[in-house]
C-alpha cells in the first residue's frame, strides 16, 4: 500500500485527482438542459392561487346568502315599516341562512326596531364604528370585525342602507355573519391544504387566520390578486402568499406558504432534470474524497498524534514513519521533531529559572518579615523605657501599625503559589484582633470580638491600608475606654454587600460630641482602597464603617 503513494507534492497530487474527477461531470453535464426557473415558479404560483380560489369559493356562501336575503327582505313592507311581523320575518330569514347569526332592522337614528335575536328595547347601533359609513352608503357596505350589539358574538356586518321614496336615508337592514363559524371553516381548510389561510379586508388587515404563522397585516394584498407576494410573520420568517376575492374586493382570502417551500417547490423540477449531472457530481466528489484520503488525509492523524506527544512533553522519534509521506508532510514532521528538541531545552532552562526565582522571592519575603519583627522589637523596647504619656502613646501606635504590616507580610510569605495576589480579609481581621488582645495589657477588660465573612477577599496592595484602617478604629475605641476608666466592648464585622464588602467597628462608648479619630488619616487610607467610609454615633455607642469593592 505504501509503495503506491507518490512522493510528489500535495499540489501535484491534488491536480491529478481533480483533473480526473472533473471529466465525468463535464461529459454528463453536456447532455443535460435546464428548465426555466421562472416557469417552475409560475407552476407553483398557480397551485397557490388555485388553493386560495378553492377556499374563497367554498366559504363565500354566507356572504352571498346575506346579500340576497337583505335584498329580499328590504322589499317587504312589514320590514320597511317595522310592522308587527318584522321580528318573525327576520327569524324566518335567519333560519334558512347558513353561517348568519342575526338579521337586524334599524331606523334612521340607529335604534333597533326588529331583530331575529331577542334585544332590549332602546338598543341602538348608532355607536357602531361602521354606522356613519352605512348612513352615507348607496349600496351594500361590509363592516367589522366586531362584537354584535344584539348577538354579543364576533361578527362581520353586511349593511344595506334603505331610502324613502324621496331618496332620504331610512335606516338599514344588516346581517351579522358569524366569525366563529368562519374561523372553524378556515381551520378545516388549513388542515386540508396546509400552509396559512387568512381572512383579510381590503386594507390588508388580517381578520382571521388559521395555521402555524401569525400575521397582523398584508400590505400588498391587492397585488396578491395577480402575482405571489412576500410577507413577514411576527416571528420574522418570510412567507409567499396569493389572494382571492371573498366578497367583491372588500373581503379576501389569502393563502400563504413558507417562502423556502415555495422556492424548493420551484426548484424540484430542475433537480429532476439535473439527475445525471448530480450523479456525475457524486462520482466526482467520491473520486476526490478517495484520492484526497489516500494521498493527504491519512497523514494528518499521524501529525496530530505527533503534535499531541510534543504537547504532553513525551519523547518523540518518528521520522521513519513519515519517510513515504508527500514532501510537504514529511517536511512538517521534520520541523515538529526539531521544535520538540528546542522546546525540551527551553523547558529545562525555564524550570531552572523558575526555581531560582521562587527561592529568591521566598528569601526576600523572609528577610522583609524578619526586618519588620526587628522594628517591632525596637519599638517595644523604646516603649518600655518611656513612662506613660503622649510619647508612649505615639510609640504604641507605631508599634501596632508596623505589627499589622508584619501580619500581612506573614500571609504573603505563607501563602501557596496558586493563591498569590489576594487574601481572605476574614483571616487578616481574626489575626489582627487576636494580636490586639494579646498585646493589650488590660486584656481582661477588653471585649474584642470579630465576625467576618470568608468570601470577602482583597489584593495584598489594598490589604495594607484596610488593616491600618481597622487598627485605627479599634485603637481609638480602646483609647476612649482608657480615658474613661471603663471596660470596652468592641465588635468588628465584615459583611458582603451587593457591590463588594462592608467592614464595621462597633463599640459601646458614645463619642459625646468629640471626634477622636484622625479623619484625615482615615480618608487617606480609604482613598488608597477606593472605598467610602464614615464615623457616626449609634444607640449607646459609636460606629466606624468602610465600604469597598472586593478583589
Amino acid at each position: 500500500m505504501r509503495a503506491l503513494r507518490s512522493a510528489g507534492t500535495i499540489r501535484s497530487n491534488l491536480t491529478k485527482i481533480l483533473g480526473g474527477a472533473l471529466v465525468p461531470m463535464l461529459f454528463f453535464g453536456a447532455w443535460q438542459g435546464v428548465l426555466s426557473y421562472e416557469d417552475s415558479r409560475n407552476l407553483v404560483a398557480q397551485r397557490l392561487r388555485a388553493n386560495a380560489w378553492v377556499i374563497a369559493e367554498s366559504e363565500r356562501d354566507p356572504f352571498i346568502i346575506a346579500r340576497h336575503s337583505l335584498q329580499m327582505v328590504s322589499q317587504i313592507d312589514a320590514v320597511r315599516d317595522y310592522g308587527q311581523d318584522c321580528d318573525q320575518l327576520m327569524v324566518d330569514t335567519r333560519d334558512g341562512a347558513t353561517g348568519i347569526l342575526n338579521f337586524l332592522r334599524a331606523d334612521r337614528n340607529g335604534a333597533v326596531r326588529c331583530s331575529a335575536l331577542p334585544y332590549q328595547p332602546g338598543t341602538s347601533i348608532a355607536g357602531n364604528p361602521w354606522w356613519k359609513q352605512a348612513v352615507a352608503a348607496d349600496s351594500f357596505l361590509l363592516g367589522g370585525p366586531l362584537i354584535g350589539e344584539v348577538s354579543k358574538r364576533p361578527v362581520v356586518l353586511l349593511f344595506l342602507p334603505l331610502k324613502t321614496s324621496r331618496g332620504e336615508f331610512d335606516g338599514t337592514i344588516s346581517a351579522g355573519i358569524s366569525l366563529e363559524r368562519m374561523a372553524d371553516a378556515l381551520a378545516a381548510r388549513q388542515r386540508e391544504h396546509g400552509g396559512e389561510v387568512m381572512l383579510v379586508d381590503r386594507s390588508g388587515k388580517v381578520l382571521l387566520a388559521a395555521g402555524p404563522a401569525r400575521f397582523t397585516r398584508l400590505e400588498t394584498i391587492s397585488e396578491a390578486l395577480q402575482t405571489p407576494q412576500l410577507a413577514t410573520a411576527t416571528d420574522g420568517k418570510e412567507w409567499t402568499f396569493v389572494a382571492a376575492p371573498m366578497f367583491d374586493r372588500d373581503l379576501l382570502i389569502a393563502y400563504a406558504e413558507p417562502r423556502i417551500n415555495f422556492a424548493n417547490a420551484a426548484l424540484s423540477r430542475i433537480w429532476l432534470i439535473l439527475a445525471l449531472p448530480l450523479l456525475a457530481a457524486v462520482l466526482t466528489l467520491t473520486g476526490v474524497w478517495i484520492g484526497t484520503q489516500r494521498y493527504l488525509l491519512d497523514w494528518f492523524p499521524q501529525l496530530r498524534s505527533l503534535t499531541r506527544r510534543i504537547a504532553d512533553e513525551q519523547p518523540v522519534d518518528e521520522r521513519e514513519a513519515f519517510a513515504t509521506a508527500p514532501a510537504e508532510i514529511a517536511g512538517i514532521a521534520d520541523d515538529l521533531h526539531t521544535m520538540a528538541g528546542a522546546l525540551a531545552v527551553n523547558r529545562e532552562a525555564l524550570q531552572r529559572a523558575l526555581a531560582a526565582q521562587k527561592t529568591l522571592t521566598r528569601e526576600l519575603n523572609h528577610r522583609v518579615r524578619n526586618n519588620i519583627q526587628i522594628v517591632v522589637s525596637l519599638l517595644t523596647m523604646q516603649t518600655e523605657r518611656v513612662s506613660q504619656g503622649w510619647v508612649r502613646d505615639i510609640l504604641d501606635q507605631a508599634r501596632s501599625r508596623v505589627s499589622a504590616l508584619g501580619l500581612i507580610q506573614r500571609f504573603l510569605y505563607e501563602q501557596d503559589a496558586e493563591q498569590i495576589g489576594t487574601v481572605a480579609i476574614s483571616e487578616l481581621l481574626a489575626d489582627l484582633t487576636a494580636q490586639i488582645r494579646t498585646s493589650h495589657r488590660r486584656g481582661s477588660d477588653l471585649g474584642l470580638e470579630c465576625t467576618a465573612d470568608a468570601t470577602c477577599k482583597i489584593s495584598f496592595d489594598r490589604a495594607v491600608p484596610l488593616m491600618l484602617f481597622a487598627l485605627e478604629a479599634i485603637s481609638d475605641a480602646i483609647r476612649r475606654a482608657g480615658d474613661r476608666g471603663r471596660a470596652a466592648r468592641i465588635e468588628v464585622k465584615l459583611l458582603p454587600t451587593g457591590h463588594g464588602c462592608l467592614m464595621e467597628v462597633l463599640d459601646d462608648l458614645p463619642v459625646a460630641g468629640e471626634v477622636t479619630l484622625d479623619q484625615e488619616l482615615l480618608a487617606a487610607l480609604a482613598d488608597q482602597i477606593g472605598a467610602k467610609f464614615g464615623v457616626e454615633s449609634v444607640l449607646g455607642g459609636n460606629r466606624t464603617w468602610l465600604e469597598f469593592a472586593a478583589g
